[in-house]
Order: structure tokens, then C-alpha cells, then sequence
């Protein structure tokens, strides 16, 4: 009877197989999570956690007039049951009041990664808690090809306040920004998800310094936009040309594209058309008439709607944030009147950054079109969306960036 002869499997092959077998587990785990939230966008997640909240404060409202009545019909040891009650009302009130919070908590956490995608987002420290808005605005910096550009044709010592001009000089004989986008870019190249070697903290003070002090150094939160109009000053993304009461036009720099936006009104959803092209065309209080234009179609733009704004409460002018979901556009054109050359061009939005919370306080995130996918970056953390859910988030932006097509 011949023998029967087994061969060894070499264990480098089976073990290969198994993280092959994982990875295609991932990738289906992967792909059934982006189609759930695809059907359930974060609107609905909000509005359900807010519905459980309802549930449970009318729960807790209705177990405590139980309980005051029996603990008088019956024995005064059922006012126990108040400590249940009260943390139902507790967890209630907590789920209605927080309901955006917790909604986005819970699917970052539930995140199931994909594998590295080649040129996706990495994420960015949010080193001291309070830098939210420095990581979105470098996410920007670090993803828009033509902001990258403008940002490594920067000299070290930029042009800032002449009493801060020196100590540029002393502190940072090589810019921060350059040494970032070094960082980022090697985080990337090596399929690392998080740039942990990011000084997120650093950058904060070179702007500080850049500023003189308008930007704080720390212990506060800042705007995502201030940091872009600090990085280029009179170097800024946009040479616009503005012409006043019909006078010679003359230059006029914008690190963004400013669109007013009035207090927030429940008649009406603003209209950003109207905004953007009250940008270029405007009469001051003094009822001058100031019309801008690009000089050429920019390679891209970024556009600021200005939610924060000071406006008339209760008789008292405060800090308000207009939150009103605004129609922004994911294709944009520029018509040639807005440019003196008489061009034209068409833009795509590819990637935005988004302010969660109030005037005083909030969250920034940046959501980034990269290797053909959509990604929200949040601080250290980032994730693949799709494009719906993407743009479901548009109309909430603060910063819209659009690169031309």
C-alpha cells in the first residue's frame, strides 16, 4: 500500500490568507456601513435621538407622578423610585439637548476603516482640545493643490506686523508651514492615518506671532478662517481688482471670498447667488458703489459665508451665529463680467469646512474629496463618506472651497 504524503503548508502562505480573508471581511463591513449611512443621514440620527429624548422625559414625567401619588396612598419607601426617574430625565434631557454631538460621536465610533486608500486625507492632532479650528483650516491647506502652491512659494519670514517681522525672524528661521506640509505629505506617502509628528501646537504660536496677538496663543478657540488670512496677509489666494464709484480699479488682495450673511431669519433659506454676486458688486453706508473682479479665472477659490456677525438682541448688539442652511452650490460658474480679462470658468466644490456649535463655542471639521472618494477629517480622525452624504453636509458650511474644472 503506497504511502500518503501530506505536504507542509507554509505557514507565511496560510497566514496571508487569513489577513486577505479579514481584509475582505473589512472592506464588505466597510461598504454595508457606508450604505446604512447612506439611508440614514446624520439629520436622521439627530432626529431620532431627539425623539428618544422626548420618550424618556415623558417617561421620567409620568413614572414621578406615579410615584408622588403612591408614596401617599401607600407607603412613602416607593419615593425610591425617584432615582430611576430622575436619571431618565437626566438621560432624556441630554439626548434632546446634545442630540448633533452624541449622533456624530457615535458614528466616528462605530467607524469600520477601510484599508489605506493611496492620497487620502491623514488626520491631525487636536492637540490641546481647543486647535479644531487650526486642524481644519491645515486639512485645507494640505488637500487644495493651488493653496499648497501659493503656501510653499511663501518666503520664511512673511510680511506681518513690523514689530513682529523680527521675531518671526528669531523664533522660526524656517517656516512651520512648509515643515507641516512635509509631514503631512511623508504621513500620506507611508499609509500612516494619523500625521502624529504634526505641531499643531507650534503653528498656533507662529500665528500668534504673525498676528501680533490676534490670534491667541492658546486656551481659546479661534476660526478656521482667521488662520488662512494670517498665512497669506497681502500675499492672499485671491488678486481681485476694485473699482470705487466707477474710478480706476486698483488691487485688492482677499485670502477668501466674503459672503455676507444677515441674522438669522426663519422666513426665509438664504440665497447664495445673491450673496456671492453682492460680494463683487456693493454700496457702502456712505453709498459708494465698489465693484470687484477677478483679473483672471482663478485655479480656485474659496468662499467664506460669514456666519458670525454682530446683530441686535433684545435691544443689545452681541455675537450671533446664523446656522441657516444655506443652497451652496456643488458646481459653481463664474461669469465674465466678474472677470476683467473676460474669461470665464466653471468650478467644483471639492472640499469644505463645517462649525458646529454656537458664537462662543463649537467644533470645526473639514470634509475632503481625495483619491476620488469624499473624507471627514476630524482632528485625528478620518473617514470615508459617500458623496451624498458629503454634500448632505454642504448647505451647513462655513468655508466652501471650489477648484476650477
Amino acid at each position: 500500500m503506497g504511502a500518503v504524503v501530506i505536504a507542509n503548508q507554509n505557514p507565511a502562505v496560510t497566514e496571508l490568507k487569513h489577513l486577505s480573508l479579514l481584509g475582505r471581511m473589512r472592506e464588505s463591513a466597510h461598504s454595508a456601513q457606508l450604505q446604512f449611512n447612506d439611508l440614514c443621514p446624520m439629520s436622521f440620527k439627530v432626529n431620532t435621538l431627539i425623539v428618544i429624548g422626548r420618550l424618556l422625559q415623558l417617561a421620567a414625567a409620568a413614572s414621578l407622578a406615579a410615584v408622588v401619588v403612591l408614596s401617599f396612598t401607600i407607603t412613602p419607601t416607593v419615593l425610591l423610585g425617584l432615582v430611576p426617574t430622575l436619571l431618565s430625565g437626566i438621560a432624556g434631557s441630554l439626548l434632546v439637548s446634545s442630540a448633533p454631538a452624541i449622533a456624530w460621536e457615535l458614528t466616528q465610533l462605530l467607524y469600520i476603516p477601510r484599508a489605506f486608500v493611496p492620497g487620502q486625507p491623514v488626520g491631525i492632532e487636536n492637540a490641546d482640545g481647543l486647535s479644531c479650528w487650526l486642524a481644519a483650516a491645515l486639512q485645507m491647506m494640505a488637500n487644495s493643490a493651488s493653496i499648497h502652491t501659493r503656501l510653499r512659494a511663501l518666503p520664511d519670514v512673511m510680511v506681518g506686523p513690523l514689530n513682529a517681522q523680527q521675531r518671526l525672524r528669531d523664533l522660526y528661521p524656517a517656516s512651520p508651514l512648509n515643515q507641516f506640509l512635509d509631514c503631512y505629505q511623508m504621513t500620506r506617502d507611508s499609509a500612516q492615518r494619523v500625521a502624529s509628528n504634526i505641531d499643531v501646537l507650534g503653528i498656533r504660536n507662529y500665528l500668534s506671532v504673525l498676528t501680533n496677538g490676534e490670534i491667541a496663543p492658546g486656551d481659546t478657540q479661534e476660526d478656521a478662517a482667521a488662520a488662512l488670512e494670517a498665512v497669506f496677509g497681502p500675499m492672499a489666494l485671491h488678486p481681485l481688482r476694485q473699482a470705487y464709484n466707477g474710478g480706476a480699479p486698483r488691487d485688492r488682495p482677499e485670502a477668501t471670498i466674503q459672503v455676507a450673511m444677515s441674522p438669522p431669519a426663519a422666513t426665509h433659506r438664504p440665497n447664495f447667488h445673491e450673496m456671492f454676486l453682492n460680494y463683487f458688486n456693493y454700496i457702502d453706508d456712505q453709498g459708494g458703489r465698489f465693484r470687484l473682479q477677478f483679473q483672471t479665472a482663478p485655479n480656485a477659490m474659496v468662499v467664506q459665508l460669514k456666519r458670525f456677525l454682530q446683530a441686535d438682541v433684545a435691544g443689545r448688539f452681541q455675537g450671533v451665529k446664523n446656522s441657516d442652511l444655506v443652497d451652496i452650490p456643488s458646481q459653481l460658474d463664474l461669469s465674465p463680467d466678474l472677470i476683467e480679462d473676460g474669461s470665464q470658468g466653471s468650478y467644483k466644490c471639492d472640499m469644505f469646512v463645517v462649525h458646529l456649535g454656537t458664537v462662543n463655542s463649537g467644533h470645526y471639521y473639514t470634509m475632503v474629496k481625495a483619491a476620488g472618494l469624499w473624507w471627514m477629517c476630524d482632528g485625528s480622525r478620518v473617514q470615508e463618506v459617500t458623496e451624498r452624504q458629503a454634500l448632505a453636509e454642504l448647505p451647513s458650511a462655513y468655508l466652501v472651497h471650489y477648484t476650477k474644472i
